[in-house]
């Protein structure tokens, strides 16, 4: 199969011809193999998604009321929507299955978390230890959720559009899914279905800023680094840290002078560190939280980031519908990933919600 070029549009055009769920050629044999790998059975077919990823696409302009120009004229790309940053990755969590590889069972995932280390004491020659305690460890359990994406083309696009339409159907879905999966890691509600994310998880230190919140200072920063050290958050010679913001907070905080003097030295440094440590920001944190009487305000969180875990059940599920184009002309592309959300150890991480960025 490693002399095939992979192409979704290939397989997305053999379900629409053959009006069937499952793609049939190269296309289907690797998704047959993938469920045999993974012990699933799919809604549709299963996608490679570094397949799709690592290709090189030629891009061509659309020919659409959606995609102004004509098909056959080569464009440098194709102009994608404005997505919020995926940062998460970038800070340092895990992406990835914790499963092994020779596992098929799809259910939960239990991931051991220490509680209490194991006790320690200095003896005297020929002496016996003291009496002492064994570690206890309890368990981090995800279980699968999933996020759902679809696109509709027309039929026209699917029989002309070439690699142009073929990379769009790819960022929409694939991408899209991929940044509303970063979203919930920062903020995922934990209800209808979502994970739940870092602001929501109980057990991360917080520093409040005022009743009605308020403007953030450098001893806002040295507290929240405080709380994650005092934890023993940043012990891990493996550990991550960094800072991810809101927007309006990256902003507000690049025109606060964090120096008594006032030379300059800006909370949120040109080099984007804070506290000489990474700093991010996303659209994906929240500028619209709300305490007394303040409301949009901001949010950041500060923490070792390798202990999120964005676990991730199996590749994208994808689902043609190939009864909608013969009535209209469209055909739907879904796709499902499942999915959850799993903070290691909360201590690690400390937020910041009020954050006055007006």
């Amino acid at each position: 199969m490693s002399n095939h070029q992979y192409s979704l549009f290939s397989a997305i055009k053999r379900c629409v011809d053959g009006k069937r769920i499952n793609p049939g050629g190269f296309e289907g044999e690797a998704s047959q193999a993938l469920a045999r790998s993974l012990g699933i059975s799919p809604q549709g077919f299963l996608v490679p998604i570094p397949a799709l990823l690592g290709g090189s696409f030629e891009e061509r302009a659309l020919d659409t009321t959606a995609g102004s120009g004509a098909i056959y004229k080569y464009l440098a790309g194709t102009a994608d929507i404005l997505r919020p940053k995926l940062v998460c990755g970038l800070a340092g969590a895990f992406l990835g299955d914790l499963r092994s590889g020779e596992t098929t069972n799809y259910g939960q995932v239990q991931l051991p978390r220490k509680l209490t280390a194991a006790q320690t004491s200095w003896v005297n020659e020929a002496a016996a230890p003291g009496s002492s305690t064994n570690p206890t460890t309890a368990a981090v359990v995800a279980s699968p959720r999933t996020v759902a994406a679809y696109v509709d083309i027309t039929t026209r696009m699917l029989s002309q559009g070439g690699p142009a339409v073929e990379r769009m159907v790819i960022d929409d879905l694939i991408t899209g899914a991929a940044v509303e999966i970063d979203r919930a890691a920062l903020n995922g509600s934990g209800s209808s279905g979502q994970p739940t994310g870092i602001l929501q998880t109980s057990g991360i230190g917080s520093v409040a800023l005022g009743t009605n919140g308020g403007v953030p200072t450098r001893a806002t920063l040295v507290a929240m680094e405080k709380a994650v050290a005092a934890a023993n958050g940043d012990a891990a010679a493996s550990a991550s840290l960094g800072w991810v913001a809101s927007v309006a907070t990256r902003s507000k905080m690049r025109s606060i002078d964090g120096s008594s003097a006032g030379s300059g030295a800006w909370l949120w440094s040109d080099a984007d560190r804070v506290l000489g440590k990474p700093a991010w920001s996303t659209g994906n944190m929240p500028d619209n939280t709300t305490k007394g009487t303040g409301t949009n305000l901001g949010s950041i969180v500060y923490a070792d980031w390798s202990n999120l875990v964005i676990q991730l059940f199996s590749v994208a599920d994808v689902l043609v519908d190939p009864y909608k184009a013969s009535t209209l002309g469209v055909v739907r592309v879904n796709l499902f990933q499942d999915v959850d959300i799993l903070v290691r150890q909360p201590a690690a991480f400390c937020a910041a919600t009020d954050i006055v960025t007006s």
